[in-house]
Formats: C-alpha cells, sequence, structure tokens
C-alpha cells in the first residue's frame, strides 16, 4: 500500500479505505480511496501533474463484485449556471455544502437497473423541483467557450416518451411514475453527459408497486476541448415544461415553437393515415405516410445549430406508428390513428 496523498476535498468522512486498483487500470502509479458513504474519492499521482477524481460505486457482495456508476474529473475552468431559481428551479453546484448529500440520495435511488456509467466533473449540478408542480420535459445545454473565440453548444433533453406526448395533447395527466415526469420535490443530476436519478425519492411505499416509466439518464455529446483550450463554460437550463403547460426558461433554442409545430404535424400525419385507412389504404400506403417523421437527421444549416428539426416527439409517434402497422391488428391500428388524431386539448404557454 502506498502512501496516502494529501486530498484537496473537503468530506464528511474520513475513513481511509484500502487501496485498489481503480477504474483506470494500472496507467496512475499511485491511488488511495477515501470512503464517503457509497462514493469513493481517488487521488491521482500522474508524475507531474496531481488532480482528483471521484469514483463512485455500489458493491454487490453476493457475487463479491464493485459496479461503477460514475467518475468525476475536476475542471480547472469556472463555469456559470443559469437556472430558474425564480421559479422554484434551482441548480445546486458543487461549491454548495448540500451537494454532495444530494447527490450521494440521488445514487441511493437507483431504481429497477442500474443507470449507465457517466462523467461527472466538477461542472455537474443538482437540479431541485421546488416549483409545486410536475415538470413533464426539460431541455438544457452546456456551452463551451475557447480562447481562439470559438463557441459550441451541447443540447440535452429528456423529451420524447410516448407519455410524455400524451400530456402534451391533453390525452393524459401526468403519473406519479418512477422517471417519466420529474415529481414535485424530487432532484436530478445534471452532468456533461447526461441527467440520472428518478423519483424514488418522492414516491410514497404505497405509489410503488404501481409506479411505471424508465429511469437513468440520456446521454448526449460532451465537451471535446481539452481544459487548456478551455475559456469559459455556461449550463443553462433552456426551457422546463410544468405539468400545467406552462414553458419557462430563455428558450434559446425555440423548442417551444418547434414542439407546437411537431404535435401539429404528429395530429395532422395521424388524421392523414386514419383517413387513408377508412378509405381501404394498404399498410404499406400508411408506412409511406408515418416513413418520413420517422427519419433522423442534424437541424438544417439555416438554424445556425438552433433545434428547429422537428425533434424527439415527431420520431417516437411515427416508430410507434410503425410498430403498430407491423403487429397491431387491423381494429387496434384504426383505434391507434383515431386517438392519435384528436385536437389538442392542452395548451403550452409562455410565462406573461
Amino acid at each position: 500500500m502506498t502512501t496516502p496523498h494529501q486530498l484537496r476535498r473537503p468530506c464528511c468522512c474520513n475513513q481511509l479505505a484500502e487501496a485498489g486498483s481503480g477504474p483506470f487500470g494500472n496507467s496512475p502509479t499511485h491511488h488511495e480511496f477515501l470512503e464517503c458513504g457509497i462514493a469513493r474519492w481517488i487521488a491521482l499521482d500522474l508524475g507531474d501533474r496531481f488532480i482528483e477524481i471521484v469514483f463512485d460505486t455500489h458493491i454487490y457482495t453476493a457475487r463479491n463484485e464493485t459496479v461503477p456508476v460514475c467518475d468525476s474529473i475536476v475542471c480547472m475552468v469556472g463555469t456559470s449556471y443559469n437556472g430558474l431559481a425564480e421559479f422554484g428551479l434551482p441548480l445546486i453546484t458543487k461549491d454548495d455544502c448540500s451537494f454532495h448529500t444530494l447527490m450521494n440520495d440521488i445514487e441511493g435511488h437507483l431504481g429497477p437497473r442500474l443507470a449507465r456509467p457517466a462523467v461527472v466533473s466538477d461542472r455537474a449540478a443538482v437540479l431541485l423541483n421546488n416549483t409545486g408542480r410536475a415538470i413533464t420535459a426539460v431541455e438544457w445545454f452546456w456551452r463551451y467557450g475557447s480562447h481562439d473565440g470559438k463557441v459550441r453548444t451541447s443540447r440535452f433533453s429528456n423529451l420524447g416518451s410516448s407519455a410524455q406526448r400524451d400530456v402534451l395533447v391533453g390525452r393524459s395527466k401526468v403519473g406519479r411514475d418512477i422517471g417519466t415526469f420529474i415529481l414535485p420535490g424530487s432532484k436530478r443530476l445534471i452532468t456533461e453527459r447526461g441527467i440520472f436519478g428518478n423519483n424514488l425519492d418522492v414516491l410514497t411505499p404505497e405509489e410503488l408497486p404501481r409506479a411505471q416509466g424508465y429511469c437513468g439518464g440520456w446521454s448526449g455529446g460532451s465537451s471535446c476541448e481539452s481544459e487548456a483550450e478551455l475559456a469559459a463554460v455556461e449550463l443553462v437550463l433552456d426551457l422546463v415544461i410544468l405539468e400545467d403547460g406552462l414553458c419557462i426558461g430563455p428558450d434559446e433554442s425555440a423548442l417551444y415553437e418547434v414542439l407546437n409545430e411537431s404535435l401539429d404535424l404528429q395530429r395532422m400525419a395521424a388524421a392523414e393515415a386514419l383517413t387513408a385507412l377508412q378509405a381501404g389504404a394498404s399498410v404499406g400506403q400508411i408506412f409511406e405516410i408515418v416513413r418520413p417523421l420517422a427519419r433522423h437527421g442534424p437541424p438544417p444549416p439555416e438554424t445556425h445549430g438552433k433545434a428547429r428539426h422537428l425533434g424527439p416527439i415527431v420520431q417516437t409517434f411515427a416508430n410507434e406508428a410503425i410498430h403498430h402497422l407491423i403487429n397491431a391488428t387491423d381494429s387496434d391500428l384504426l383505434a391507434f390513428f383515431e386517438r392519435a388524431a384528436e385536437p389538442r386539448s392542452f395548451e403550452l404557454r409562455r410565462p406573461r
């Protein structure tokens, strides 16, 4: 066992654990573990450089197996955070003394399956839902500025499930499920790779047996610049859609407009398919109606990187329609398009 290094990060527990090989093989010359709940702090001596890495683990004693959840690299560039605290949506950063308690609570409610591993940098933040209302969907982005003046934006969203789509058109209400929505009082860890957490921190024991929905993280791009190249980093909550239809945030991606267009396009495509079905159209002809909506692709060049594409709502609808074309009975297929063609009874609105 090597001599312990001086850990620079404050920690609520000073119990040293025995050193191990760590998640990075034999490349670090030294590593020591500092136990802190389920988190382990690792100090790496890389010769001319000294950095800290957080390696969060969960131990499965039955198989004597350690399953990594995430690791964290210390970042040297300052980050600005633009939450929506005035609406009850603050971003809690690592400078806040409550951050690690909140993050450990998120990690302590992994749900029915482990979330995929994700790099958690010092730029990570915890989003608290103190609005008193459920969050139907949220979009956020990381903006990276380099010393040569270049700016790159990495966008993320948890929007795309059929349950969210049904809420946005008024066919159903927000359900108290595990992870489709962000319930009042719940929290999420936002990283440069996605969003992590679920509603197990607020669901009651009586609600758990019937709670469904997905949980875990939505992964996306991360900063491709090295720390030395970065001059500034910014995390922005761009648009948050609450269960009553209120859409808050700067909406730099114009998602509010795109979402309304997408929901209208979905309804029109469903109405066209329904009319065709009622006129005796074949499955192949219906497929040609919905196939263009299932295509994936980048936003058009004229949008300058903004989310002017149709987004996941339309693609989710198209994929669901294709699934019904393949697997559903004629009556079920007709009922699916009848439901999707109904006029919207739910209004999305911006603050006045």
